[in-house]
């Protein structure tokens, strides 16, 4: 009888295990598509202020 529930209780350590490994893959995947997320919109973000500041320069030039 103890062994029997000794080794119930290991399979659910086993499953426990395995169940976190695949939730912390899932949240290094989450966070790594994240800070590339991150980084494409701060580059975004610079190639419009860039073109912003190219099409002002233009306008102060020709006066418009």
């Amino acid at each position: 009888m103890a062994m029997r529930k000794l080794k119930k209780l290991q399979e659910k350590q086993k499953l426990i295990a395995e169940y976190s490994e695949q939730t912390n893959s899932k949240e290094s995947k989450r966070d790594e598509q994240l800070s590339q997320l991150m980084k494409e919109v701060q580059e975004t973000r610079k190639q419009l202020a860039a073109a912003q500041e190219k099409k002002s320069f233009w306008s102060r030039l020709l006066g418009k």
